[in-house]
């Protein structure tokens, strides 16, 4: 009975923002939601970074947000016919029920990004992000192959998978791509035809370094596939992440599926990468690792989200293993503020590989953004 009270208080603390009022982050459930590329709504091609103008003037304040502002035709990013601006502040406060873990609850400034974009002409941008870390994205966009194709160059985030808002989960911060190690320098091609998408890209490989300290490149590929079925939206991919590590003819291959589903109010998206590393001693070692989610839309501006991940270090060992189960809520109050909690449940397998023991823990995130 203790147990079911105390579950039912952290289940009730994880959805308490519905009670007051969903964030519009780089989110790719929107995307699957709608059926639609990241693009549609973000400047870069993969997701993420500044909102576009179709995003910031139209889709957030009359489609997301709980309520469309009086003033909403005010809204405006753009400060001339060239120069365009975004920003996200997000603020963090972490909470764990364990006594073990207390010295973890805190607030945490987990972002504070300035995104300035320079449309040179028609088809050629600069693109500027100046975050808490003083270093961000920077790079130049160029759409001037055939099928929607584009060049990019600079320092930026590979395109692998899904690239889901919650650095927590394992497909992006178990395999590398938590910020700010996500970002790279490097070159990035892609083509963009009706229904699909394709990148290539090569990069330093320096997990995060403004500079190469190896010389051994990384390669980047993702592909996608969507469709629409009566009102049924799909969404089918697959990503590869080749590099080779410090040690001469060592290299770490990561590489799975992603896929979504939309259909009403109900989103679901999930991707497994099977992470494979060459040892000095004992030949290779493969990891597994999968993230799922599932939106449930209950209206304008308001959702609930449940979260899986899994990972295991060794596949083919019994070298431990950990999961995750978490339940929240999102809101979006206004096209400006944004609410969001998760309640996550970690639960370990202890082996060689991991040494985690189980853990549960709340988070509470202020989002504003323009």
């Amino acid at each position: 009975m203790l147990f079911l009270l105390r579950w039912r208080r952290r289940l009730l603390l994880s959805l308490a923002p519905l009670l007051l009022a969903q964030s519009a982050a780089a989110l790719p459930r929107y995307a699957a939601h709608y059926g639609q590329k990241c693009l549609l709504c973000h400047d870069d091609p993969s997701g993420g970074g500044r909102r576009s103008a179709y995003a910031s003037q139209y889709l957030v304040p009359s489609e997301l947000a709980l309520r469309t502002p009086a003033d909403a035709a005010a809204i405006d990013p753009q400060l001339n016919e060239r120069i365009a601006i975004g920003v996200d502040l997000r603020t963090l406060y972490r909470y764990h029920p364990d006594a073990a873990r207390k010295s973890a609850d805190n607030l945490f400034q987990m972002q504070g990004d300035l995104y300035v974009q320079l449309q040179v002409d028609a088809r050629v941008s600069l693109h500027l992000e100046q975050s808490l870390s003083g270093a961000g994205e920077v790079y130049g966009l160029a759409f001037l192959l055939p099928a929607g194709g584009y060049l990019k160059a600079g320092r930026f985030a590979p395109a692998f998978g899904w690239r889901f808002a919650d650095h927590t989960q394992v497909v992006r911060e178990r395999a590398g791509f938590a910020p700010p190690a996500d970002l790279d320098v490097g070159v990035e091609v892609g083509l963009l035809p009706s229904g699909a998408g394709l990148s290539l890209g090569i990069f330093n490989g320096a997990g995060g370094q403004l500079r190469d300290s190896d010389n051994r490149p990384a390669l980047a590929l993702r592909g996608e596939w969507r469709r629409e079925l009566a009102a049924l939206k799909l969404g089918l991919g697959a990503s590869l992440y080749r590099e080779e590590e410090a040690a001469a003819g060592r290299e770490r291959r990561l590489g799975g599926p992603f896929a979504c589903v939309a259909l009403g109010p109900l989103t679901w998206l999930g991707e497994c990468d099977w992470e494979r590393r060459e040892r000095a001693e004992g030949g290779p070692q493969t990891a597994l690792l999968a993230s799922q989610e599932l939106c449930w839309t209950l209206r304008r501006g308001c959702a609930l989200r449940a979260l899986f991940d899994f990972h295991d270090p060794d596949a083919s060992a019994q070298s431990g293993s950990e999961r995750r189960f978490a339940i929240g809520a999102e809101l979006l109050a206004t096209p400006f503020v944004g609410v969001s909690t998760l309640m996550s449940w970690w639960d370990a397998q202890p082996g060689p590989a991991v040494g985690a023991t189980d853990y549960e823990a709340f988070s509470l995130i202020l989002h504003l953004l323009y």
